[in-house]
């Protein structure tokens, strides 16, 4: 049985299961309740940012934690512009972050709902004028995790 059968799902981890990009998307696809999604060290492009996008406005909380590359910034504005509820997100250890990744949260909805954001050790993307940006509209912040993020200078 594959996951994408299971139709009523709102929680899934799916952390450390080497997950593809294609099985995370029909997830996706089958579950249009879904408001945690957690994967790590998983496979992750813009298929599936777009899928979570077009399939799970209901998504508060999603956690992508050092995937393999291939998702975009453009890929990350697909899911915050259509997944508004979202408060927890969580792109730790990504490389395919860079400077424009915080612009884009900052222009966003989600950015007045964010209440938790980490992005460990995500150097290129994590610079003074994209947190400055982020902090001016992200009123509900609780937790910042930027750790190893070297740019930073203020």
């Amino acid at each position: 049985m594959s996951l994408s059968a299971c139709t009523a799902l709102t929680h899934v981890d799916l952390s450390f299961c080497k997950c593809s990009d294609l099985s995370l998307s029909k997830i996706a696809e089958s579950n249009p309740r879904l408001e945690t999604l957690r994967v790590c060290q998983c496979s992750m492009s813009d298929k599936t940012l777009r899928a979570l996008a077009a399939c799970c406005p209901n998504l508060t909380s999603f956690r992508a934690v050092q995937c393999s590359p291939g998702a975009t910034s453009d890929g990350l504005k697909c899911l915050v512009d259509r997944c508004k509820k979202i408060q927890d997100l969580d792109l730790s250890y990504n490389q395919f972050l860079n400077a424009e990744t915080l612009v884009v949260l900052a222009a966003s909805d989600v950015a007045g709902r964010l209440e938790h954001l980490g992005l460990d050790e995500c150097t290129e993307a994590v610079v003074d004028d994209g947190l400055i940006a982020l902090a001016s509209r992200a009123a509900k912040l609780e937790k910042l995790v930027v750790g190893g993020c070297h740019q930073l200078t203020n």
